[in-house]
């Protein structure tokens, strides 16, 4: 195992912030009819690193308490968009993990170049296993959706 640099995380993540083609963070068998998805933000907490009211404030939010175990590292991250993809979330997540941990070195430029290769097959990481993710909170634009009144 290697050690997660959590500034490598944040900083690579900045460019899949914004409207854009993810398909090379889609998985092979996802049926969505475009994969042009709107990632608002990408935020992480770390339980070693961030002691502050507020990152103890998002961690609650995350419900991440009861899980705090003083002696035990907990990286927390959120991330919201208009909607994902089939395992988006788990891609992205690993291919953070896998750039920041020494086995690969992947920056802005190296993501804009995956992105741009629009081809999942093309990714050097493997997604995320699923445990330990999960959805935290669904929120509909009522007034987009045009979903009348009652």
């Amino acid at each position: 195992r290697y050690p997660i640099d959590l500034n490598i995380m944040r900083n690579a993540s900045n460019c899949l912030i914004g409207e854009m083609d993810f398909s090379s963070f889609r998985n092979s068998t996802c049926q969505s009819n475009s994969p042009i998805r709107n990632v608002k933000e990408i935020t992480f907490y770390s339980s070693l690193e961030d002691e502050s009211a507020d990152s103890r404030s998002n961690m609650n939010k995350l419900n991440m308490t009861s899980l705090l175990d003083p002696n035990v590292h907990v990286i927390t991250m959120k991330i919201v968009a208009d909607s994902f993809l089939q395992k988006m979330v788990r891609n992205i997540v690993g291919v953070l993990v896998h750039s920041s941990n020494g086995q690969s070195q992947c920056n802005l430029e190296t993501l804009t170049r995956l992105l741009a290769l629009k081809d999942r097959s093309k990714v050097m990481a493997r997604p995320a296993p699923p445990q330990g993710l999960y959805l935290a909170d669904v929120h509909y634009d009522w007034d987009a959706l045009k979903v009348p009144k009652t």
